[in-house]
């Protein structure tokens, strides 16, 4: 097992808060819009690679997919949140219970998700809505 010197017993990263300082800026920079914890706790039930280091390739393979999965999650979320983009709310909306549903699934289920498939489908919301936005 890989060693993470950083990880806290709790499975967070003790020098979070100070990222920068201990010379990690990249990490500073990076979001995984929660696909960590959801794969963790809802997709592997809670496992973890300290206590049952056995799906720890699975779940770094889940986590991948996840990842991107929430990343669309969020800018569907965010342009719900534009009043200006009201008259696709409920696209948005559908849009987000498919793709929440999809990252609900089993352990096998990122392996077998057509992820570059379903972000083309999102994009394909994005530039409507932000053209409401500009008043297009």
């Amino acid at each position: 097992m890989q060693s993470l010197p950083n990880l806290a017993g709790d499975f967070r990263c003790h020098v979070h808060d100070t990222l920068l300082e201990h010379g990690f800026p990249g990490r500073a920079a990076y979001d995984c819009f929660g696909a960590g914890q959801r794969v963790a706790q809802e997709t592997f039930g809670g496992r973890n690679r300290r206590s049952d280091p056995g799906p720890a390739r699975p779940m770094f393979a889940a986590f991948m997919v996840m990842r991107q999965l929430h990343e669309q999650l969020w800018y569907l979320n965010e342009a719900i949140r534009l009043p200006a983009a009201a008259e696709l709310h409920q696209e948005l909306r559908q849009a987000m219970t498919k793709l929440d549903d999809l990252a609900s699934g089993d352990a096998e289920t990122p392996a077998h998700l057509d992820v570059a498939g379903i972000r083309g489908e999102i994009q394909a919301l994005l530039p409507r809505t932000g053209d409401l936005v500009r008043g297009k």
